[in-house]
């Protein structure tokens, strides 16, 4: 029996690779590339875990975040839920910002807006069994607008019990921002 050099090529990969890889094929006849894909999925219903996070903005105006997930492929489609604090209590998912976008794992820059006024330019690609999302966030306009480097990396820990996000954020005439945003997977 012939086999090809991409299925042989799969065949040492998949060898060597560890298992949380998958292995792709894509292509047609002799002509096929072989691709390194994460086999995670981010799927799922998600809401933060402050015991977990360390997130200090985030934490403070944000008492309440939750995503929703739905991941098929390299395509995430993301749904934001921020709550804030109203007369000293916590308003989860109170619809104070809801907003969706689509993240494709595969190395391009996009253009997605993020939570209103702000617009991303976004990069998403997997490396390994991570997400690692850099981001270039347009914030303001006119005379006080600036462009913020974000650096992401999604990853599941705890058996895929759990999200967890690490940010570095860059904002101009401000320190470094190191977050991590932990959370538990709900269905």
């Amino acid at each position: 029996m012939r086999r090809s050099f991409a299925y042989l090529l799969a065949l040492a990969l998949t060898a060597v690779l560890p298992p949380s890889f998958a292995v792709a094929i894509r292509g047609s006849g002799p002509d096929g590339v072989v691709e390194a894909q994460a086999a995670i999925d981010l799927s799922g219903h998600w809401v933060r875990n402050d015991d977990r996070s360390d997130a200090g903005y985030w934490m403070r105006e944000y008492p309440g975040m939750m995503l929703d997930i739905a991941q098929q492929g390299d395509t995430l489609v993301v749904r934001q839920a921020l709550g804030r604090v109203r007369d000293g209590v916590a308003q989860p998912g109170s619809g104070d910002e809801h907003h969706e976008y689509t993240l494709i794992a595969d190395g391009r820059a996009r253009e997605v807006q993020g939570p209103p006024p702000v617009r991303r330019t976004v990069t998403a690609e997997w490396t390994g069994d991570e997400l690692r999302v850099a981001s270039i966030w347009h914030v303001g306009a006119g005379d006080d607008a600036t462009d913020a480097p974000v650096t992401e990396t999604w990853r599941l820990i705890d058996g895929g019990a759990m999200l967890e996000i690490r940010r570095e954020t860059r904002m101009p005439g401000r320190p470094v921002g190191h977050d991590t945003i932990v959370f538990d997977r709900q269905r």
